[in-house]
Parts: C-alpha cells; sequence; structure tokens
C-alpha cells in the first residue's frame, strides 16, 4: 500500500497499519542544483517577462556553471511565455551562450537580443510556437498522451505548409505535423522528453509542497512539473522560503511534492523585477482606483502618439465615471476625468404614493389540494 502508511509484512497484524516516516526533498544550493543538470538535457523552464515566476537563482547558477566548466552543454531550452528583463541580463539571457545551447522552443524571443542573434547566425536551432500551444503540449507529455492536437496555428508560419515553426535553417526537424481527423486539418504538436523542469513558487514545506500564494500569477509551473516527472526526469523548484510541515493548506499548493525532486531556497527572491513582494499582484490586497489611475497617467504621458490623441468613446465604457466622452477626448484626459469623483447631484424628492387596492367584499376560495387515495 502506498502513501504514508503501510500494512506491515507480517500477516497477522496486518489490520494495525504503521506510520512510515514521511519523505522530503533535497534542499540545494542554486550551485548544486545546476550540477544535476546533464550535458544534453531538454529543459523546461516556467515564467514569464517581468520576473513572473522566473527561477533567477537557479538559471544564473546554470550559466555560471557553463562559464566556469563548459558544462552542461548541447541543452534544448523550452519556454513558453518568454522570460527575461528589459536590461537583457536576466531570465532567457542566462542561456544565450553559444555550446550552451543546441536548440530553443519558446514562444518569445523579444528578451534576449543576443539570442536573437545566435539564432540568426545559426549558431542554435532556433523555434517559435505559440505560447499557449507549449504550455498545453507540456500538459499533454505530462499525462503521456501522443502530443497536442489543435487547430490553433494553421495558416500562419507554424503551419507544417509554412515553416513548421522553424526560425532558421539550421532548425530541420519537423516537430509539428499536419493531420486530418473528422474531416478537419488539425495541427499536432509532438511531444518530447522533459529531463529537466524547472519551476518557481513561494513557499515549500519539507516534502516538496509548493505554494504560489504570493505570485503573481502560477502560469505553466503544474504543466513543466508534470511533463518532466513524467518523462522521468528532475523538477527543481525555487522558493523564497521554506515554510514547516504541514502548514500549507492544500489548496494552496499548486504544484505537489510528489513532482519535486529538489528546492532551492533563495531567500532575495523577487516577486517581479520591479518589487520583492507587491500584495496587490498576488490578490493578498486590493489597489486603490485612484492609485491605479495616477500610475496609468504617469507611464502614459511618456507615450506620446496619434492613437491616444484620438481615443475613441467606445473607451468610455471602461469606467462609469466618465460614460460620456466626446469622440474627440484624448486618452490622457479620459484618464483624468476617470479620477475625479462623481459630482454629486441634487434631485427633488420623488413625491409617489402607493396606492393599495382596495379590500374585496367576498374573499376568495381557498384552493386545497387533493392527493388521490393510495392503492
Amino acid at each position: 500500500m502506498e502513501g504514508p502508511w503501510r500494512a506491515p509484512s507480517d500477516p497477522s497484524d496486518a489490520a494495525k497499519p504503521t506510520l512510515v516516516p514521511e519523505m522530503s526533498v533535497d534542499f540545494l544550493t542554486p550551485a548544486e542544483a545546476a550540477l544535476r543538470i546533464e550535458d544534453g538535457s531538454t529543459v523546461a523552464v516556467a515564467g514569464a517577462g517581468g520576473g513572473l515566476l522566473e527561477s533567477e537563482a537557479v538559471c544564473a547558477a546554470i550559466e555560471a556553471r557553463f562559464l566556469a566548466t563548459g558544462h552542461p552543454r548541447d541543452l534544448t531550452l523550452v519556454n513558453a511565455l518568454g522570460f527575461g528583463d528589459a536590461a537583457h541580463i536576466r531570465g532567457i539571457n542566462h542561456f544565450a551562450h553559444e555550446g550552451m545551447l543546441r536548440r530553443a522552443v519558446v514562444g518569445l524571443w523579444s528578451w534576449s537580443p543576443k539570442m536573437q542573434d545566435m539564432a540568426a547566425s545559426g549558431a542554435v536551432e532556433a523555434y517559435c510556437l505559440p505560447g499557449g500551444a507549449i504550455m498545453q503540449l507540456l500538459r499533454e507529455i505530462g499525462a503521456g498522451r501522443p502530443g497536442l492536437f489543435t487547430h490553433v496555428g494553421l495558416g500562419t508560419f507554424v503551419d507544417p505548409r509554412q515553416g513548421g515553426g522553424k526560425c532558421n535553417a539550421r532548425a530541420t526537424a519537423d516537430i509539428v505535423e499536419l493531420m486530418t481527423i473528422d474531416g478537419r486539418e488539425v495541427l499536432r504538436y509532438k511531444p518530447f522528453r522533459v529531463d529537466v523542469g524547472i519551476v518557481r513558487g513561494t513557499c515549500s514545506d519539507p516534502r516538496g509542497n509548493i505554494s504560489t500564494i504570493e505570485e503573481p500569477a502560477d502560469l505553466d509551473a503544474s504543466a513543466v512539473a508534470t511533463a518532466a516527472h513524467a518523462s522521468r526526469g528532475l523538477v527543481i523548484a525555487q522558493v523564497r522560503e521554506r515554510v514547516a510541515a504541514r502548514s500549507l493548506p492544500p489548496r494552496d499548493v499548486r504544484v505537489p511534492g510528489v513532482l519535486v525532486d529538489a528546492v532551492v531556497v533563495d531567500p532575495g527572491q523577487m516577486q517581479t523585477h520591479r518589487a520583492r513582494y507587491e500584495p496587490e499582484l498576488s490578490g493578498q490586497a486590493r489597489a486603490a482606483l485612484k492609485v491605479i489611475w495616477a500610475t496609468l497617467l504617469t507611464n502614459l504621458r511618456t507615450l506620446p502618439g496619434a492613437w491616444m490623441r484620438n481615443f475613441p468613446s467606445a473607451a468610455s465604457a471602461l469606467n462609469p465615471l466618465a460614460s460620456k466622452v466626446p469622440q474627440k477626448t484624448t486618452f490622457l484626459a479620459f484618464c483624468e476625468m476617470s479620477m475625479k469623483p462623481p459630482v454629486p447631484t441634487s434631485r427633488p424628492p420623488r413625491k409617489e404614493t402607493l396606492t393599495l387596492p382596495a379590500a374585496s367584499a367576498s374573499p376568495m376560495p381557498r384552493q386545497v389540494m387533493s392527493m388521490p387515495p393510495p392503492e
């Protein structure tokens, strides 16, 4: 019998299960976690731009090990949503070294000009697939199914008739297949083995249960971990802190410990690239509407353009305080109107009287429902 309870070997005592000590995952430093990644591995990394769910400490340690030893090398990087920063030093940029990568299958290339140069020069096999398709494909890999079947991508650069997601001449493998099912054309995104899955959460207990309670989004953390686990690969989770056993509410756990092999605790982990922790982003607090609009105004004043000078009146539906916006109103003016409190209107009290119907002289007879006699 699997689980924390197991029947004893003596059949005469089978009715008295014994408690097996709880299993715990390995808690490693970022450098120790990087040592577990072998050459030629397929590494799937959860996360998105701006620091959302990015395992920065682990990725930086992988880069540091490669620069020092030349390993791990010939990796295949899989990422759905693109991860990195505007300075092009974090996220996917840690993998932008010739020899370190053999192939990159990502949904967004814009976070790393160096990675773009590698693709353009043929230093890496470059593929670009829809981010949602990559996320769903990882889920299908985790379930052991034969790929993702979908109409998404038909008629685009992902369609095998138009390149199959290949971004350069070095990318020769057909990772997307055109099929016909029940008379409909669909694309089959082919499954692959995931040797290493790297995910992030807020905290972990000793058994490796990962909670994302203070993260802005869960993204594809569960799909990445499931895909690596189903491939008999390695799942590495980075968190900000370690918590006591049984302290996590079960519904707050997004990656269960049964999927996790190693945990890296990074006390300096940032919620985003902008701040260590903003409760408004993860739902622990609500931001005041005035603060939101003020921040929006500050940013928009630095973005001049024709689209701001001719803001459509349809956008007035975004805010009931500015429901009647003239056609020529600019976007900035609309935001400023939205920040103003509503002007109270003085209305005369409504003089209405409630007229009750006159009492009937003969009340309506009471209706009684009769039940048929039992047979």
